[in-house]
Formats: structure tokens, C-alpha cells, sequence
């Protein structure tokens, strides 16, 4: 299993999570899956509607309907998010809301500089997956 991303979107990612330190981020991975590699090609920055959005997110409603009219030409391949204060390991809510076997779910730590480590739930079972950031020229 793994998580392709080409540079310019993890980029982009990237500075999403930045700018909404010390809060989380969240958004949606979109694009296709190719045997067990998930390949993003768009996402979408969500906005966290947690009450307490340093230590959860939540999406928008209005936003997720949003993703599934405009993008609904591609597959949602996960969601990611930030952990501003703690690594990328996902919490026991990360591991509750990871519904879909085929989803990734991308986790972007800033404690301490950048990390980052993907996961799916396979068989009720949190396993890491492999991430790529590859460049497209």
C-alpha cells in the first residue's frame, strides 16, 4: 500500500497545515487508486469546524457537499490532517473515524520540524502505508 503525491501538492498541503498552526487542518485527497497505490492529483483544504480545533477537526457539511459536486469526476482517495503539537501516530479518534479500507489517511506532524506517515484500516487493523512525494517534471 501507498500514497503518491506529486511535490507541488504535498507543497501545497504542506502550507495549509502551516497556516492554520496551531490549529489542525483537514482536507481531501482526491484522484485515483491503482491496485494498492492511492494517487492524488487534487485535494481540497477544508475548514475545521472543531470546537476545539487544537486537538480535533471536523469537517464543514456545506464544504463536503461542496467536494462531492465539484470534484465528483474523481475518486476520494483519503483525507488529511495535521498534528501541530504531536507526532504523525493516529490518536484513538483518528483510528474511530477511519471508516474506509481504501482511504488513505494522511497525518503531517509539526512538532519539531515536518513529518508525515500515512495509514489505512484494513480488516478493523490500523496499518501504516508507504509515502511518496515524487516530482513531475
Amino acid at each position: 500500500m501507498q500514497l503518491l503525491i506529486p511535490s507541488p501538492l504535498w507543497e501545497q498541503i504542506l502550507a495549509h497545515a502551516k497556516s492554520q498552526a496551531p490549529k489542525e487542518c483537514c482536507g481531501y485527497m482526491l484522484g485515483r487508486s491503482e491496485g494498492e497505490s492511492n494517487i492524488l492529483t487534487h485535494f481540497y483544504a477544508m475548514s475545521n469546524i472543531h470546537p476545539q480545533p487544537k486537538e480535533h477537526f471536523s469537517f464543514s457539511p456545506a464544504e463536503q457537499l461542496k467536494v462531492l459536486r465539484e470534484f465528483s469526476h474523481l475518486q476520494i482517495i483519503g483525507i488529511y490532517h495535521s498534528h501541530p503539537h504531536s507526532k504523525p501516530i493516529p490518536s484513538q479518534e483518528d483510528r474511530a473515524f477511519m471508516f474506509f479500507e481504501t482511504y488513505s489517511n494522511l497525518i503531517i506532524s509539526l512538532q519539531g520540524g515536518i513529518s508525515f506517515a500515512s495509514y489505512r484500516k484494513i480488516n478493523q487493523e490500523v496499518q501504516s502505508e508507504s509515502v511518496k512525494i515524487y516530482n513531475t517534471l
